[in-house]
Order: structure tokens, then sequence, then C-alpha cells
């Protein structure tokens, strides 16, 4: 790998750390269909505030909101049901967060890909899948402004991903990125 993070570091690393070791010497390396030295800046578009997971000022954490979480070494889609801080030794409620590190826990209701771009909240024993998760977990933060049908269209009971949403989630679920996820926050 190009760049070394620290286990503990919340922030998550630039692009480069990504790359597998010695493989960009080239300036026609081709990184999930990009040339990184001429597209470099679309990249950042396509996957914005990376290193925030997206969670900014303008774009807040909050209830029904979507994120992407990786858990034993797999990603999911979850939809935010409540978000809890730390406060004087006791868990309170917040509506919603700018900051994903000033959070304890948050509670989610859990999608997995079943087919292509559709998610199935629905687990093989039956049931429903629900998760509390840490902000550790959080990968990626929807854009709050950009959830609508384009992104996120809800068939009854399976939330499909189109677009871009679809693209970063198929950006995190290969394998090399997933074990450079659990590498560095595992």
């Amino acid at each position: 790998m190009q760049a070394k993070s620290s286990k503990d570091s919340s922030t998550f690393p630039s692009l480069e750390y990504f790359l597998p070791d010695n493989e960009y010497d080239s300036d026609d390396f081709d990184f999930l269909g990009y040339d990184l030295v001429a597209e470099q800046n679309e990249i950042f578009i396509i996957v914005p505030n990376i290193s925030r997971a997206n969670v900014t000022d303008n774009n807040p954490l909050r209830e029904n909101g979507f994120i992407l979480y990786i858990s034993k070494e797999s990603i999911f889609l979850g939809k935010i049901l409540s978000l809890y801080r730390s406060i004087s030794m006791r868990y309170a409620y917040v509506s919603f967060s700018q900051d994903i590190d000033s959070l304890s826990y948050i509670s989610v209701a859990t999608f997995v890909n079943t087919d292509g771009n559709l998610f199935s909240q629905i687990c093989k024993s039956g049931g429903n899948i629900f998760a509390h998760i840490t902000p550790k977990q959080v990968i990626y933060h929807f854009d709050n402004s950009c959830l609508d049908i384009n992104n996120v269209a809800s068939l009854p009971g399976r939330p499909c991903l189109e677009g871009n949403s679809w693209e970063i989630f198929n950006f995190f679920s290969q394998k090399h990125v997933i074990s450079v996820i659990v590498t560095i926050f595992g």
C-alpha cells in the first residue's frame, strides 16, 4: 500500500492507500476504469468527502438517511433509525450529527445486497435485520439532498441503489477495498 494510516485514525485514507503496492508507477494505471493521473478529480466527485464518510455540515447524519457500513468483512446498506451520544455517562438520543466521531452508536435497519442493485432487510431465518453499530463502522453516508428515486428507489421492502449510489457501493464492495478497510478499522 502506498500510504500508511494508524488503526485508531478516524479519518479515511487517501485514494492512493487502496492501490496495490508498486503498481502506481505507470501513467496508464487503470483503477475502477479511471485513469488516476488524468481523471483523479472525477473519482473524488463520484465518492465525495470520502475522508469524513461524507458526513459534513451540509450533509449530517440523521434519521431515515442511508449509509454503507462494514461488519464482519461485509458491506451493508443501513437506514438510520436513531443516533446516540454519550453524555454524563449515559446515552442520549440526538436527532442529527455533523460529526460522526461524537456519536457513541447508531441504530440501523440493515439491508443485504441480494441481487444486482437490489437489497433486502429480510434475513434467511425470517424477520428483519436491525443493528447497533459504532461510528467507526460507517464507511459512507449518502447525500441527504440527493436521496430520491434516482439514488435509492424503494420497491416494496427492497431498496434499489441506482446511479452514483450504486457506483459507490460497488467501489466499497471490492474485496481488496474491504481488506484495506478491515486492516485500518478492524
